[in-house]
């Protein structure tokens, strides 16, 4: 099974790999750890399109009854962000927001999960605009998956 520790980079991994991503002019997918605002800045900046992977928002937890195995399901949330300007420029991204969306949405949940472990599968507010700042167009793009604490 997962583990919480791995979640984010799994997500990451995983629209990364996805061809609408990983085609030339490769889009950034960004781990927010905390520290990603001048990578995100600079991806905005140059490509105009990014995608954030945002650290987990909330883990229902279930005790399995030995008090030391602990799992739950585990929200996740990725932030798709385009600047208007740069990407339909030769050297921006080129890429349209729906279409991500819908990769996005199909790399994460096409993950394949190993013996025991299960897919992930999409929150309940699944798809939502969000605030963003003036000349950004930002959705969020929520998903669940059972994870481990250990």
């Amino acid at each position: 099974m997962l583990s919480l520790a791995n979640l984010q980079t799994t997500v990451a991994a995983a629209i990364t790999a996805h061809s609408f991503f990983s085609t030339a002019p490769t889009v950034p997918v960004i781990v927010d750890d905390g520290t990603s605002k001048n990578g995100l800045e600079t991806a905005l900046r140059t490509k105009g399109f990014a995608v954030l992977v945002l650290p987990v928002l909330g883990v229902d937890l279930k005790d399995q009854g030995d008090g030391k195995t602990f799992t739950g399901d585990a929200e996740v949330m990725i932030k798709l962000l385009v600047n208007p300007h740069i990407n339909p420029l030769a050297t921006g991204a080129q890429r349209n927001i729906h279409g991500a969306i819908a990769a996005a949405v199909a790399a994460v949940l096409n993950w394949s999960p190993g013996p025991g472990d299960r897919r992930f599968k999409v929150a309940d507010q699944s798809i939502s605009i969000s605030a963003a700042d003036e000349g950004l167009l930002a959705y969020d793009v929520g998903f669940l998956k059972q994870i481990t604490l250990n």
